[in-house]
């Protein structure tokens, strides 16, 4: 089985951050949609998602809203991709009630720190993620039946990184992992000058990924926890969320050059939210990659 961290495979899809609306897009090469069988409702991983997350619907085929709760939106077909439209869901909901943690102020007590409960919007926040399962578990259905692909597309540019990820309840739920192509890892190693670099791009992708999420930043959050780090001599990526130690890193390595590829694995990463923000700050740079290759 070939696999994109030895050799350049045609794209059988892509992701892709939109910066003003701040969704993600996701393309599908019409010649794998070709090859690739309806995932009927049936199949064991989706019997398993469906039971544990109690999901409403579910669609396995790439003509129509596709996934679970018809979370990946059909918005249309450009350049023999079938593109979807994926929404990121609002896990904290403010109401009209004061918040109790600031009595409706906003304030924490110390000068120029918001309140923690609120975010400084002096209401009180309802934080609902069992509903919300839905997209993720999408993406692990996604992930899983893309990994690998056995037909070849005609697509004129390869396929730059694949995801794969997990859904499910309690501690390491969100876990991912990406295998980033050598067209990725040479254009992180060469395409910064010194020893370590930063992608502005892509943490300013997950910071606002996060936010949509999770609600407003407060002024630690904004400042100190999010990076994108490039190890530039070898191309190595890491990214960093919110949360006790959440990272993603390079994983398995077949050599010390950017003449292959590698894998990144994730670290703590407990949440879907945590693992959608990873998942926008791959899509923004397979986003600057591509726009360098045209």
């Amino acid at each position: 089985m070939e696999r994109i961290v030895r050799t350049n495979i045609p794209a059988w899809y892509y992701l892709s951050w939109q910066d003003e609306s701040a969704v993600l897009r996701l393309g599908v090469h019409v010649d794998f949609i070709a090859q690739c069988k309806v995932i009927p409702v049936t199949a064991p991983i989706v019997e398993g998602l469906m039971k544990e997350f109690s999901f409403k619907t579910f669609c396995g085929d790439f003509s129509l809203d596709w996934g679970f709760d018809e979370s990946f939106k059909r918005v249309g077909e450009k350049d023999s991709f079938v593109e979807f439209e994926i929404s990121l869901p609002v896990y904290k909901n403010k109401t009209d009630k004061d918040c109790e943690k600031c009595d409706g102020t906003g304030e924490s007590g110390i000068e120029g720190i918001r309140c923690s409960g609120c975010n400084g919007t002096g209401k009180k926040i309802i934080y609902d993620a069992k509903k919300h399962h839905a997209l993720p578990a999408s993406f692990t259905l996604f992930s899983t039946f893309t990994r690998f692909v056995e037909t070849k597309t005609s697509a004129l540019f390869p396929q730059l990184l694949t995801v794969q990820t997990i859904t499910q309840k309690g501690l390491h739920g969100g876990s991912l992992s990406a295998e980033l192509s050598i067209p990725v890892v040479k254009w992180l190693a060469y395409k910064f000058e010194g020893e370590n670099s930063v992608l502005p791009e892509v943490v300013q992708a997950m910071k606002s990924a996060y936010s949509k999420m999770n609600g407003v930043l407060s002024d630690f959050e904004e400042c100190c926890s999010f990076y994108a780090y490039v190890h530039t001599e070898y191309g190595w990526l890491n990214l960093i969320c919110i949360g006790n130690a959440c990272d993603m890193n390079p994983g398995s390595r077949y050599m010390e050059d950017s003449n292959c590829g590698y894998e990144l694995s994730c670290h703590n990463t407990d949440s879907p939210i945590q693992q959608l923000t990873f998942l926008a700050g791959l899509a923004k740079l397979y986003d600057l990659v591509r726009k360098d290759m045209e």
